[in-house]
């Protein structure tokens, strides 16, 4: 019976495998992206997980190589709150007792 060989190059902490994912960004950009979307993906998955440990985790370098993603920019905050059609953190106007009710002294 023939022993399969595994071979260690094929597979990537998650800092390479981020490292690797944010050079094939659609966006073009250099950096790193967060190890959080590389563990996402393999929830997903989208890219194969080796797991030794709870703690400790590879990932398929081809999978993470073949993989594009295609971040945007990160909101400024000034995208508004669909429910109250204010920015968020921004606080409500306080109003008084009478224009709460409805009840304005003339």
């Amino acid at each position: 019976m023939e022993e399969k060989q595994l071979d260690l190059n094929e597979w990537v902490t998650v800092k390479e495998a981020a490292a690797i994912l944010g050079r094939n960004r659609k966006t073009g950009g250099k950096d790193p992206v967060d190890g959080s979307v590389v563990r996402r993906l393999a929830i997903e998955g989208k890219i194969k997980k080796w797991e030794i440990s709870p703690r400790i985790h590879f990932y398929n370098r081809s999978d993470c190589e073949g993989y594009v993603i295609a971040l945007g920019r990160p909101s400024s905050g000034k995208v508004r709150n669909r429910s109250t059609g204010r920015p968020p953190g921004r606080p409500r106007k306080k109003r008084g007792k009478e224009e709460a009710t409805g009840n304005a002294a003339a």
